[in-house]
């Protein structure tokens, strides 16, 4: 009997070094990341997630390096920071940005990598050296402060198995050493809906890319355009304010956009 019953009690065990919050949410935090949080999470930095299932931060992480990211999202996984931050070694100087020390290469010292239709929410990702967020299509971004990583705040990519569809929302995007938000598209890249973000402070445009709907943003003080759209893939843009952007108020505003509402560009409603 005691040798039927051995196997079971190390299963619990094991099953018991997973942390559940209470609604059964696996949880992520620095204490975890050393011996690994969940089954297939290696020892250490990133955290490997599965797909379709949904985390959640209980502490604050730090990563130790320029190069290191911290949580590698699946597909369709769910990420909620939960109040806490993601935070690494970055420093950003100028409003706008003029330089980022140090940076990462491309791919290094992100903070979220998300594969598609994943969502991140509620939360902080400050001072990594690579983006703040970058992944795949399909994203769902909501109330994340972005502030003084290394290059774009958000990195939007496309996706082999379908429309983007991204949705960025309710963010805040401050102070980063690239765009506040750039979108690569794909070749027909299509459906991105930006909207009652607020984008500032950022060394290249507030947002780069084409063929996305922003509403209800706030566009100010980035070294670039608020939205850098051009004529053949324009963006849709109606009910943003763009203020001291691309150098002052007197300078353009925006790109070759379709307006479909109201703007405030500058000091009047003329865009860009």
């Amino acid at each position: 009997m005691l040798r039927e019953l051995a196997p079971l009690a190390l299963s619990l065990v094991l099953v018991a070094g997973v942390a559940h919050a209470s609604d059964g949410r696996l949880e992520i935090n620095q204490s975890c990341v050393a011996t690994g949080c969940f089954p297939g999470d290696a020892v250490g930095f990133p955290v490997e997630t599965q797909a379709a299932t949904s985390y959640v931060l209980t502490s604050n992480l730090v990563v130790p390096t320029a190069a290191t990211n911290a949580i590698t999202l699946a597909a369709q996984a769910t990420l909620d920071l939960n109040g806490f931050s993601i935070s690494g070694v970055t420093s950003c100087t100028g409003t706008p940005v003029t330089s980022c020390t140090p940076t990462a290469a491309q791919g290094q010292g992100m903070g979220v990598y998300a594969e598609s239709r994943a969502t991140i929410r509620n939360g902080t990702i400050r001072k990594v050296a690579g983006f703040g967020i970058a992944g795949g299509g399909g994203l769902h971004i909501d109330s994340v402060l972005i502030e003084e990583a290394g290059g774009d705040g958000i990195y939007l990519n496309y996706s082999s198995d379908g429309p983007e569809g991204h949705l960025i929302q309710n963010c805040r995007i401050v102070r980063n050493g690239g765009s506040g938000i750039f979108n690569s598209g794909g070749s027909g890249g299509v459906g991105a809906l930006i909207t009652g973000n607020v984008i500032l402070g950022n060394k290249n445009a507030g947002y780069s890319g084409f063929r996305a709907l922003l509403t209800n943003n706030t566009f100010a003080r980035n070294t670039g355009p608020g939205t850098s759209g051009s004529g053949g893939s324009p963006n849709a843009i109606g009910g943003n304010s763009f203020l001291f952007n691309n150098g002052g108020n007197d300078q353009p505003q925006t790109g070759t956009e379709v307006q479909i509402a109201p703007n405030l560009c500058g000091v009047d409603t003329t865009c860009p």
